[in-house]
C-alpha cells in the first residue's frame, strides 16, 4: 500500500534527521525522491489511467473503450477482480487489483502501453 511505504520513508527519513541533522536528511530525502518530483513538475506522471485511456482512445479511433470483469477470486472480505479493456472488439488489456476500480485501472494502464506501441 502507498500509506505504508509513505509511513516507512517517513520514519527513515526521521532517523536520518535525528542522527545526522537537517542537511543530512536533506540529502537523503533529494536524493530519494529528486526523480520522482522532476517528473511530476514536467507533468510525466499518470495518475488517472483510465481517463488517460480514455482521452487517448477518443483522441485516435473516436470511441470509448470498454470494460469486463473477467473474474474474481478470494473470499468476500479479500478478493482480487481481473478487468479486461477492449476498443471496439480489440483487446487492449488485463489488470488485476483488490477493486473493480483498481482492477480497472491497472487494465487501461496495461491498454495505454499497447495504444502507444501502435
Amino acid at each position: 500500500k502507498p500509506s505504508l511505504l509513505a509511513n516507512a520513508f517517513e520514519s527513515v527519513l526521521a532517523a536520518v534527521y535525528l542522527d545526522g541533522g537537517f542537511e543530512k536528511a536533506r540529502a537523503f530525502a533529494l536524493g530519494n525522491l529528486d526523480t520522482k518530483i522532476d517528473n511530476l513538475i514536467k507533468g510525466n506522471v499518470v495518475f488517472d489511467f483510465k481517463t488517460s485511456f480514455q482521452e487517448a482512445v477518443q483522441e485516435r479511433l473516436g470511441v470509448l473503450p470498454g470494460y469486463r470483469v473477467r473474474g474474481e477470486e478470494g473470499p468476500e472480505h479479500r478478493k482480487t477482480f481481473e478487468v479486461e479493456v477492449f476498443v471496439k472488439k480489440d483487446f487492449y488489456g488485463t489488470g488485476r487489483g483488490k477493486s473493480k476500480k483498481e482492477a480497472e485501472q491497472q487494465a487501461a494502464r496495461a491498454g495505454l502501453k499497447k495504444l502507444e506501441n501502435r
